[in-house]
């Protein structure tokens, strides 16, 4: 998927309007600057079995990574917490990211289950203080919240693995998740309580290797997307190229975050301009006959900076996808007047159906570098 930068709304903030602008991070850790077989400030013992620390010999990304490793045929896992918010808040909704990687030791425990991802009441374990977010089996099969399998991966293999969690009423609870980019599912359950706890009690991350050897890296804690809206121009592809020798079509797409609905978007209000004001704009093709605009999950939102890129597809949200003439957008944001390999900033302005204006924006990389008088094949064609 595309890099997006979305802007907040007239830099309101009030309920009835939509509040577009990228998560925001709440904390992030790639461990590369902690000591070997020691913990990050803020990190400490699950009051499991001490056996954890930062290994400088094995990573996902960079040079170090988490090591935790459960008592392999006993009863003693490795725990380590960290607070979901700074503040040890109770978070009503985030979006947590990390990496993950299973050793391959054959398990004969009491809980013969590798990496694990709790939310707790307590630094500490305890019964009735927790809600499990995922458990990675014996056989590498990912079990959710509700102890379901919801996909698997490979062990000795670093995954990355995404999980959102919004608290819907005081009630009801939905848990989100991805395995390497892919939108796996959604699990609504009950909201936790017990006797010693209840779900806004939960203020600690607990991760865990329950037997075995797992390596966590790359972890980054942010806002969920909730309330968002962003562009992302030609979805799946990363950079976006726009070729000026095109006759066919060119793919953007406004993607909802977890609480925005796409189908409240005014069509006839969505216009594409340049970020830098040159040049007209132009509007999506509404056909038929031909291409049209169409409510579809294609993408999914990019926490990164303005013009970076990676390349998602559908995230189980539905977005708005729609096809802009190349040579509609071509001359009319004046792009032949651009060096090949340019890079421009595009924005979609549009207005939702109860008159919330809205803008979001993304980047194209211009090519071909060849002259642009030769007629090529077209890349995406105008089908009916």
């Amino acid at each position: 998927m595309k890099g997006f930068r979305s802007i907040t709304l007239c830099g309101c903030v009030v309920l009835s309007m939509v509040a577009v602008g990228k998560a925001e991070v709440i904390w992030q850790e790639n461990f590369e600057d902690v000591p070997c077989g020691e913990l990050p400030e803020g990190w400490g013992s699950g009051c499991g079995c001490p056996y954890f620390g930062v290994d400088c010999d094995r990573s996902c990304e960079g040079e170090r990574s988490l090591r935790l490793h459960g008592m392999l045929g006993g009863c003693c896992a490795s725990l380590v917490s960290k607070l979901i918010h700074p503040d040890g808040v109770y978070l009503p909704e985030f979006t947590l990211e990390f990496m993950v990687d299973n050793a391959t030791q054959d398990l004969s425990g009491c809980h013969p289950y590798r990496a694990s991802l709790s939310m707790y009441a307590t630094q500490c374990w305890g019964p009735g203080r927790s809600r499990d977010l995922l458990t990675v089996k014996e056989d590498g099969c990912l079990a959710g919240t509700t102890w379901e399998i919801i996909g698997c991966m490979t062990l000795d293999e670093c995954h990355r693995i995404r999980i959102q969690y919004t608290r819907l009423d005081a009630a009801t609870v939905r848990v989100r998740y991805w395995l390497d980019g892919e939108f796996l599912t959604e699990i609504t359950t009950g909201a936790m309580e017990s006797e010693v706890a209840v779900e806004n009690d939960l203020v600690w991350f607990q991760w865990g290797a329950q037997e075995g050897t797992a390596w966590f890296d790359d972890v980054v804690m942010h806002d969920i997307y909730g309330d968002a809206v962003s562009l992302d121009i030609k979805p799946g592809s990363c950079p976006n190229p726009l070729n000026r020798r095109s006759y066919g079509v060119l793919p953007v797409s406004l993607v909802a975050g977890s609480s925005f609905d796409a189908s409240g978007i005014d069509l006839a209000t969505i216009q594409l301009s340049r970020a830098d004001g040159i040049g007209g704009s132009v509007i999506p093709l509404e056909g038929p006959p031909g291409p049209h605009s169409v409510i579809a999950d294609v993408a999914t939102p990019f926490d990164g900076e303005p013009c970076d890129c990676h390349e998602l597809e559908g995230d189980g949200i539905l977005d708005l996808s729609m096809k802009f003439a190349t040579q509609e957008v071509v001359e009319g944001l004046l792009l032949n007047e651009l060096p090949s390999g340019a890079v421009v900033e595009l924005v979609v302005t549009g207005m939702l159906l109860d008159g919330t204006p809205f803008e979001a924006s993304d980047c194209v990389t211009i090519v071909p570098r060849e002259s642009i008088m030769t007629i090529g094949p077209m890349s995406e064609p105008l089908s009916p």
